[in-house]
């Protein structure tokens, strides 16, 4: 409830969705054991290989809207000495993958815009489906956001995959 009130405080209102946020978090190496499943190459072969997989990424079923708030806590905190005011501000207004925040004027939204981006980027996420009720803020943002589109088209990025190979059995 606090977000949702503070968030309409602000003449300006500004939301963002974390992109595949339950799908961001990965697993230590020395963990994935415990996360292992086994899996059969071909069914319909008469000696099918048996495979053992071990989940790379939080198995999106175990992941919780605490491990998240967590993690991103954990990221932003690392932040608190550079904008402590900020930080502040950044962490209330998150609720699971979503930020509402805002603020009274398009250039101080805009400032918020490019610092929330920068920061989420800098732990591995990706801020997106940005919303506000200002024109011309949302004209800012659309520019900026399609030439950082133009420049992640350049280069193939890579997200990994959300199980490794442990073992093979014949």
């Amino acid at each position: 409830m606090d977000i949702l009130v503070t968030f309409r405080l602000y003449r300006i209102a500004l939301t963002a969705d974390i992109e595949k946020a339950f799908q961001m978090g990965s697993v230590n190496q020395d963990d994935r054991d415990v996360l292992r499943f086994v899996w059969v190459d071909n069914i319909k072969k008469d000696n099918p290989n048996i495979l053992i997989y071990g989940y790379a990424r939080v198995v999106f079923g175990l992941n919780s809207p605490f491990l998240l708030n967590a993690t991103l806590k954990h990221h932003i905190s690392k932040y608190q000495d550079v904008d402590p005011e900020f930080m502040t501000k950044m962490l209330n207004s998150l609720y699971v993958d979503d930020l509402n925040s805002g603020e009274n004027c398009v250039c101080d939204a805009f400032s918020f815009y490019q610092k929330a981006k920068s920061i989420t980027s800098d732990g591995g996420f990706n801020l997106r489906k940005w919303m506000s009720n200002s024109n011309e803020l949302m004209d800012q943002i659309n520019k900026s956001e399609d030439t950082a589109s133009a420049c992640e088209s350049l280069v193939k990025v890579e997200d990994g995959t959300y199980f490794d190979y442990l073992l093979s059995q014949d």
